[in-house]
């Protein structure tokens, strides 16, 4: 909080001033009844032995956590509506429909994989009123999303999608083909005005609402989205990666909500040309450090100076663009991302291929005829010669300056030509868009991708930004030493040990719920009476420290005996019904599983009886064809041998087709077979699911009056005596 704090007070002069302000409001904001301790205190008792700042010397910096009781409200209230909406029947469409649109793909070509296939079974059949679809970069979330639309859209239900940035809701319209696609923002903000939404945001009772990119959404717009949902009987399909960036507010409820629903899961990887590379995105995704030797092998781990990675990544970025290849540059942040543009800059001014001269903003970007720039803000009022308005992260390419420093400018994503006002330019609503941060790149693919990391970039960074592009992904890693008082501190690290270092540095966040699950099942949550060293080991008499209790009071001592049996079984509660739920999710996770499937498999063979026919009814054609030209008089048959020649190659590639359908139409029967085998044993594992759905019900109440009794406990401070 108080890294936060200070990036608004940098203008202060002096830095002892800076911090005694600093503590002071933190102070007072921890002091509110609204904040929420999450981690429990750690308790040492009279002649406990504490740092200046008042923090027990056992205590591990940076180990607290705070949050609100208005978050944890809108965190309770989200997952209240998805255990709530298991069966709520929303938006369920018909088995045969699923079919239909199943078999219009495969025979478009355009076949979904078995991973797909079951993820849009589960949005369009499963009626719960939130639906989480979870897919690594490059798994063609999009056009799974898009099937399911489409299917949607054939059974007469309306659909809209929705995305945090206004790019992010263009993909899905240009994707995914909801062309009902906005901002969240935006339709939160129509349902807030007292006179109602304006035409087009109304929503229909049982429409559905596609949530792209969901691990970016705030806890606070979730909730607001569910309320919205709720009162419509809307459906939500939250889609997204929560090992991805995350939301800039508090968030992590994407990643709550697909663990606790069992989300559906694509875990094929489809984007990148080479199959190795396919296989290494999801180590890295899971940020295995052995897979950075791998990428080295194939030429894409490269290090340096920060200015011989600079350079290195100007290279590579020039010669894609010489090629025709659309390429992207990526950094963790802007002071990185703002020396490469200006290296860029250079290099076209140097070719021609930018005026010398322009104008500077107030903020301080210089700006010439011919440079590609980022628009950083939405502003509908701004249209575009396409029908469209300038958006937050469109590209565009400078084609005149104003004498009052508007710009009218080129949009390089088909956005057509529009004229930025010199007060929206003022407002540094404007960069150069030569590189880019990760999380602007977020959700963008291009031919070939440069990522440069260094000592600021973490797991989730460097996933994204290694996995944009296709056919190459180059990472560029900055090795250079720490910097001490005078000199550099310690030798100059490797390449691959500046990727694995970046690669622990895990930053995907947590919502306070997990928080507060996460120290009610630590087996010693509630007794911090014990002393502790900072590896979390209790000292040894070595240390000077006894590893016995430290006395407190009486009242103290009764407190920290009650709230440890309440914990214990709290905690046994919790591994109860984690087991419970696990058991559930299973059983209805295979049950649904193996109806999808044999059902599709029935359709695919309904289908491809529909083909053999076709074939055996061309066949029958082409014999009554050749015998009438075979009954003709021998000359009547000179003239016609071209045609026999034809009939005769086409009912050849007809038997040949005929074949091959009567293989498939085996395969498929043989797949129903094994599935109406597996369905036999159904009877156990719905008895088996009967009574774990009996258990939860029956330790709910159980489970929710411990849970208010310890969280009471918890956020008050306990007075030791």
């Amino acid at each position: 909080m108080i890294r936060q704090v200070a990036r608004l007070v940098r203008h202060w002069d002096h830095p002892g001033d800076v911090r005694g302000e600093i503590e002071q409001l933190t102070g007072r904001v921890l002091a509110s009844g609204e904040v929420v301790q999450l981690t429990f205190p750690m308790l040492d008792g009279d002649g406990g032995v504490r740092r200046s700042d008042g923090m027990s010397e056992f205590e591990v910096h940076h180990s607290t956590r705070y949050s609100t009781l208005t978050t944890l409200g809108w965190e309770q209230a989200v997952l209240d509506h998805v255990e709530a909406g298991r069966a709520a029947g929303i938006a369920v469409v018909d088995p045969a429909q699923l079919a239909a649109g199943l078999a219009a793909r495969v025979l478009a070509g355009r076949a979904l994989s078995v991973d797909q296939v079951l993820a849009v079974g589960r949005v369009v059949c499963s009626g719960e009123a939130v639906v989480a679809v979870v897919g690594p970069a490059g798994a063609g979330k999009s056009a799974t999303i898009g099937v399911a639309a489409a299917i949607y859209d054939q059974a007469g239900v309306l659909v809209r999608g929705l995305a945090v940035s206004a790019v992010a809701a263009g993909v899905l319209r240009e994707e995914a083909g909801i062309t009902r696609s906005d901002t969240v923002a935006k339709l939160l903000y129509e349902h807030s005005r007292p006179e109602g939404p304006a035409a087009g945001f109304g929503l229909c009772r049982g429409e559905v609402l596609v949530l792209d990119e969901a691990s970016m959404v705030s806890s606070a717009q979730f909730a607001q989205l569910v309320q919205l949902a709720r009162s419509y009987q809307a459906k939500i399909v939250a889609v997204g990666d929560y090992r991805q960036l995350g939301a800039v507010q508090a968030g992590g409820l994407f990643r709550l909500i697909a663990r606790e629903s069992a989300a559906a899961e694509l875990d094929q990887v489809w984007r990148f040309h080479q199959r190795w590379e396919r296989d290494a995105s999801l180590r890295l995704r899971h940020a295995d450090v052995d897979v950075i030797h791998v990428y080295q092998q194939h030429g894409r781990v490269h290090g340096g100076t920060r200015h011989q990675v600079l350079d290195r990544a100007f290279t590579g970025w020039a010669a894609a663009r010489q090629q025709g290849r659309s390429v992207i540059v990526t950094a963790t942040d802007r002071d990185t991302v703002a020396e490469f543009n200006a290296l860029a800059r250079r290099h076209l001014q140097q070719h021609g291929q930018l005026n010398m001269s322009g104008v500077l903003t107030e903020g301080g970007i210089e700006l010439a005829a011919g440079d590609e720039i980022l628009t950083l803000g939405n502003d509908r009022r701004l249209l575009t010669t396409s029908g469209g308005y300038v958006r937050n992260g469109d590209r565009w390419q400078i084609t005149h300056i104003n004498n009052d420093g508007g710009l009218l400018v080129r949009g390089l994503g088909g956005q057509g030509h529009a004229a930025l006002p010199a007060g929206y330019v003022g407002e540094g609503l404007v960069d150069h868009a030569y590189g880019t941060t990760v999380h602007k790149a977020q959700g963008v693919t291009v031919d070939q991708a440069v990522t440069i990391i260094d000592r600021r970039t973490t797991a989730e960074s460097l996933y994204v930004g290694a996995t944009r592009g296709r056919h190459d992904n180059q990472l560029l890693a900055v090795c250079e030493a720490d910097v001490g008082e005078y000199a550099p501190v310690g030798p100059t690290p490797t390449p691959v040990e500046v990727i694995a270092t970046a690669m622990r540095r895990d930053t995907v966040e947590r919502t306070a719920t997990e928080y507060l699950r996460q120290q009610l099942d630590q087996p010693d949550a509630v007794r911090h009476l014990t002393r502790q060293d900072q590896t979390g080991q209790e000292p040894s008499p070595a240390h000077g420290l006894s590893p016995q209790p430290v006395p407190v009071g009486p009242l103290g001592q009764e407190r920290a005996g009650r709230m440890e049996l309440d914990g214990a079984q709290l905690r046994a509660l919790w591994t109860e019904q984690a087991g419970i739920d696990t058991a559930l999710s299973a059983a209805q996770k295979r049950q649904f599983s193996n109806d999808l499937a044999r059902r599709a498999d029935r359709a695919t063979l309904t289908e491809l009886g529909h083909q053999r026919a076709g074939h055996t009814d061309r066949i029958r054609y082409l014999d009554s064809r050749l015998d009438r030209i075979g009954g003709r008089n021998p000359i009547a048959r000179f003239r016609a041998r071209q045609d026999i020649r034809h009939l005769e190659t086409e009912r050849a590639h007809q038997i040949d087709q005929l074949a091959g359908t009567d293989r498939n139409i085996h395969g498929a029967q043989q797949q129903i077979q094994l599935h109406e085998h597996g369905l036999k044993g159904r009877t156990n594992g719905d008895r088996a699911l009967q009574q774990a759905q009996s258990r939860a019900a029956t330790r709910s109440p159980e489970i929710s009056q411990a849970f208010e009794r310890d969280l009471q406990q918890r956020t008050q401070r306990i007075v030791v005596m």
